[in-house]
């Protein structure tokens, strides 16, 4: 059955549910299709966000994005998103569909670009401000700090890291916030150019489901490290990881001069403390997930990794 709220963004937008409504614990998501050439496709997907939802600052960063690098914003208003609907499938989780190499090419490449575009958005060339009412990642520390697991002795040492990590680096950025394998998705209609890694021979990759946080880039890179989440046992692989940290590496310390250098990722070690921190915010958020063990395993693996190469 629709909500209200639903039905009323079908009514005033003119679409017509073509699936069931999906409900998770921030919005509704409901497939539809777009009547009378309204939009520029035929098929789209709605979110409306709950009452209590934090989706808000990432809806508005979604729209700023204009589609470069993220899913278009087909209609927007402060509490409903529309966008083009795009397929599962290929994914980059799915190793049918992509080993590693080539999916951490996609993913990185991808992230990389969606930072340069903001930092030209911020520029003297365009100078648009940001969006109001971006998390920073400041207070998403301070709210991982009062939850019971960052405060336990088993998450002692990461808190200490965590407490004395500069969040910000030297011009801090808006962020997606949650990158990873599964929020990444295929659109044939996307053409980002050439660069190798930010398209295929069909079409291109945009980022969608954004949290909208300002701070250093290098935490967009972060849940990488610890995806597919369903595969836990492929995440946890010490080689994949340094791999991974190598590739973030090579294309965030590439580009650019100056403060946009050095906002960038400038080592494997650097991606490694920002896997480290995004790991201890995500445990203490998800104690009670089925994942959570696994995670844990995953975040002594990095603690590892990092004391290795010190």
């Amino acid at each position: 059955m629709l909500t209200e709220s639903v039905q009323s963004r079908l009514d005033a937008w003119d679409l017509s549910p073509e699936d069931e409504l999906v409900e998770t614990g921030s919005s509704w998501l409901v497939p539809v299709r777009c009547e009378d050439g309204a939009f520029d496709t035929a098929v789209a997907m709605l979110k409306v966000a709950k009452p209590d939802s934090d989706e808000r600052p990432g809806m508005a960063l979604l729209q700023w994005w204009g589609g470069e690098g993220a899913v278009r914003v087909l209609r927007r208003d402060a509490d409903a998103i529309l966008m083009p609907r795009l397929d599962q499938r290929p994914a980059l989780g799915n190793l049918d569909d992509f080993d590693d190499a080539r999916a951490f090419d996609i993913l990185v490449t991808t992230t990389d670009r969606l930072h340069r575009q903001v930092r030209r958005a911020l520029g003297a060339g365009e100078g648009r401000p940001p969006p109001a009412g971006l998390i920073p990642l400041t207070d998403v520390r301070r709210h991982v700090f009062g939850l019971p697991l960052a405060q336990s002795e088993r998450l002692a040492r990461w808190r200490a890291f965590a407490a004395g990590f500069d969040l910000g680096g030297p011009r801090p950025l808006p962020l997606h916030g949650d990158i990873h394998h599964g929020n990444l998705l295929h659109d044939p209609g996307h053409n980002p150019g050439h660069t190798p890694g930010q398209r295929d021979s069909s079409g291109g990759w945009v980022v969608i489901d954004p949290k909208g946080y300002v701070g250093h880039p290098g935490y967009d890179f972060a849940n990488l490290f610890f995806n597919p989440i369903d595969q836990p046992g492929r995440v946890a692989d010490p080689a994949r990881m340094l791999q991974l940290a190598e590739s973030i590496a090579a294309v965030s310390a590439s580009g650019g001069s100056g403060a946009d250098r050095d906002n960038g990722v400038r080592s494997p070690g650097e991606a490694l403390d920002f896997a480290y921190l995004y790991g201890g915010f995500s445990v203490s958020w998800g104690v009670d997930q089925p994942w959570f063990e696994a995670r844990m395993g995953q975040l002594s693996l990095i603690e590892e990794l990092r004391g290795a190469r010190s």
